[in-house]
């Protein structure tokens, strides 16, 4: 049985448990948490604050400005990205709050969630 299915929805006080992607992917959350995997294992924070959410707004305003006036150095930004980070002990997938990207490949397609594995989909392909 897998962890995700020992537990009725994860929360805070399962900070730390190991998990596979596949488990990390199908579990049930409980909400006003952020989760994220770190090589190999669940971390769990909480959501931002009006303050600090004020802050990752205003920030990700003023990148996004640049964006637009320097596209040659920052092509796409975002506030929702998941980074997969190559050699750690395990699988590590952190979620910034905000990610700026240098020659993102707009030109290619985008598919649908559950079409293809973001693990798999690289900017190389």
């Amino acid at each position: 049985m897998s962890i995700a299915a020992k537990v009725a929805k994860i929360g805070p006080k399962d900070h730390g448990r190991p998990m596979s992607f596949e488990e990390f992917q199908a579990a049930d959350y409980r909400p006003g948490h952020k989760y994220e995997l770190i090589d190999g294992r669940l971390y769990v924070s909480p959501e931002a604050n009006f303050p600090e959410n004020w802050v990752d707004r205003w920030l990700f305003g003023k990148v996004l400005d640049y964006s637009r006036e320097n596209p040659k150095i920052i092509n796409f930004v975002t506030y929702r990205a998941r980074v997969y980070v190559p050699g750690r002990a395990g699988i590590t997938c952190p979620e910034p709050d905000l990610a700026a990207y240098h020659s993102f490949p707009l030109h290619r397609p985008i598919r649908c969630a559950g079409k293809t594995s973001a693990r798999s989909w690289s900017a190389k392909s």
